[in-house]
């Protein structure tokens, strides 16, 4: 079951991109981008899909970025790699920091938004679920269900303000699929991080005994 996952979310995150090509003088031209519920819509996926995916979830913080032009399929497009300083790691193991390339960003005045996919914001801590995309590349599974911003509620005048879970700004339009399931967003979004790190790890549990028997 994992490859077919992978290989989708792969083929999903181009079918979102706006088409790039070159014009007769060979200069970059972007099209107009699709519309909303052209652009966004994705499956939802469950907490076990996205683990079995994601070998590393981490809780990180985007501390450096840069896009530029980059050859994904059989085309030219605008990718951006943010550099993730990781707090904690919630599964799996690696280094300190690592570089996420996301799809969509900014290079000179062109500029890519690719909606339903992953989105950093500078100064931000997130949870992030981590897999290997060809050549070594790191990449959030799930694209933006894959990436929960961690944010302050307000505080009273009493208490701190406790920190939540968050969908990913860019999120887009989530299918539910038919049947008894529930999905990450719906296990995630508006957890403090302490509870979001247990639910991952319990699900992680449950998958690896399943396994076994």
């Amino acid at each position: 079951m994992r490859k077919p996952f992978l290989v989708y979310l792969s083929l999903a995150s181009l079918l979102s991109l706006p088409h790039v090509g070159q014009d007769a003088a060979g200069r970059w031209e972007v099209s107009a981008p699709m519309r909303d519920a052209e652009a966004s819509t994705a499956v939802a996926y469950t907490l076990e899909e996205l683990i079995d995916a994601a070998p590393t979830v981490v809780i990180a913080k985007a501390i450096e970025r840069e896009s530029k032009w980059e050859k994904v399929g059989d085309s030219k497009r605008i990718v951006t790699y943010t550099k993730l300083e990781i707090a904690s790691e919630v599964l799996g193991a690696g280094p300190k920091t690592v570089w996420v390339r996301t799809l969509g960003g900014v290079v000179g005045k062109i500029g890519q938004q690719v909606a339903g996919e992953a989105r950093f914001e500078l100064g931000r801590t997130s949870l992030v679920f981590l897999a290997q995309a060809p050549a070594g590349i790191t990449v959030v599974a799930g694209a933006a269900q894959g990436h929960y911003p961690a944010v302050a509620d307000e505080a009273d005048e009493a208490d701190e303000a406790p920190v939540r879970l968050r969908v990913s700004p860019s999120l887009g339009k989530i299918i539910e699929r038919p049947g008894p399931r529930i999905t990450a967003l719906q296990r995630l979004v508006g957890r403090s991080v302490p509870d979001a790190v247990t639910t991952i790890r319990e699900a992680k549990a449950e998958l690896d005994a399943h396994r076994e028997e």
